[in-house]
């Protein structure tokens, strides 16, 4: 006679998990809370179902750094680095828009849940990353962290590819939307549930805010299966954890992994603005890109991202050589303005 095990799955709620650890060993006393202590105390990943918005985020990738200080060099370097990003992001927000992705959260983020039942990330996630890997669906035994399913892809096109996430922020797109109620149709059917703080109507996009409680939590198969191991052979937890991080983010002095979210809205705001400019301009005389890099560091100056703005304008080239015309590609010192 078939023995049929409904309870085993790829991934689990919490309560899932519940159910499938106490039909497996015969026990009652197995809590989601509970479950959500042993997690964190382990510091076991865990998910959110993620639909209906877009990714953009901070990477490292395998491209070699430049080892001396060539503008052409750093230029290559760094345009690379961006396409790379790119389509990393487009690859990511395409499964986040349609419905197959899941998001690793930050263990810091879930530290205080079993006491506050839920984290708002407007508010608890101020000082730390909310995200740290992302998983598509259809192939959840792949890793998070270094995006190896996509690594094959990406090389493809460009020779190299991002190998480890720090940072994912989630965004809404609402450019094409004609109204209040457009906006709000596209906020229900994102998941986890957002926190409605588009007061800005007016921007082409929009910082996502979630109010996530156990109930949003996945932890997949893998996962659930080391922890039990550790359980039944009652390993001790990792006491090796820095648990000077709460103290930290009390102090607002957690040192970032990654660069802020509104950094990467400054840097393409400047790459886009670049790109006008170049456009408005005769095919024959393009500025150059440190000559560029005065031009939009001046006008960004006066824009609710100047705090963003690297100290010196020179260094903005570094921000828009990306599909920079070839005549702005000269060397030579910026002209003194």
């Amino acid at each position: 006679m078939l023995s049929l095990n409904i309870e085993r799955a790829d991934y689990y709620s919490l309560d899932d998990a519940c159910s499938y650890l106490s039909l497996k060993h015969k026990v009652t006393n197995i809590t989601a809370r509970k479950l959500l202590k042993k997690i964190i105390s382990y510091q076991i990943p865990v998910y959110i179902y993620a639909r209906g918005f877009n990714i953009i985020g901070d990477f490292e990738t395998n491209i070699p750094e430049v080892k001396d200080e060539e503008i052409e060099d750093v230029v290559v370097r760094e345009t690379l680095t961006n396409k790379v990003t790119h389509q990393t992001e487009e690859y990511l927000s395409a499964l986040c828009e349609s419905g197959y992705m899941f998001l690793q959260l930050d263990p810091s983020v879930i530290d205080l849940m079993p006491l506050n039942s839920n984290v708002r990330t407007d508010i608890d996630t101020e000082e730390s990353f909310l995200f740290i890997g992302a998983l598509n669906i259809l192939d959840l035994y792949k890793n998070s962290r270094t995006l190896d399913y996509l690594q094959t892809y990406i090389e493809k096109h460009f020779g190299y590819y991002v190998n480890k996430v720090l940072a994912l922020y989630p965004r809404a797109d609402y450019m094409d939307k004609n109204s209040k109620e457009d906006v709000l149709d596209e906020l229900n059917r994102i998941r986890p549930r957002t926190i409605n703080q588009f007061e800005d109507f007016d921007a082409d996009r929009g910082d996502l805010y979630f109010d996530i409680t156990p109930d949003d939590l996945i932890i997949l198969h893998r996962d659930l299966s080391e922890l039990e191991e550790k359980l039944v052979n009652d390993v001790a937890p990792n006491t090796g954890r820095d648990t000077a991080i709460p103290i930290a983010k009390l102090q607002k002095s957690l040192p970032r992994k990654g660069v802020g979210v509104r950094k990467l809205e400054a840097k393409r705001a400047a790459w886009l603005l670049a790109q006008a400019l170049w456009e408005d301009e005769p095919q024959n005389e393009k500025t150059r890109i440190a000559d560029m890099a005065f031009k939009v560091y001046a006008i960004m100056n006066t824009s609710d991202l100047k705090d963003q703005l690297p100290n010196h304008a020179i260094s903005l080239k570094e921000w828009i050589a990306d599909n920079a015309p070839k005549k702005a590609r000269q060397g030579g010192r910026p002209k003194l303005t």
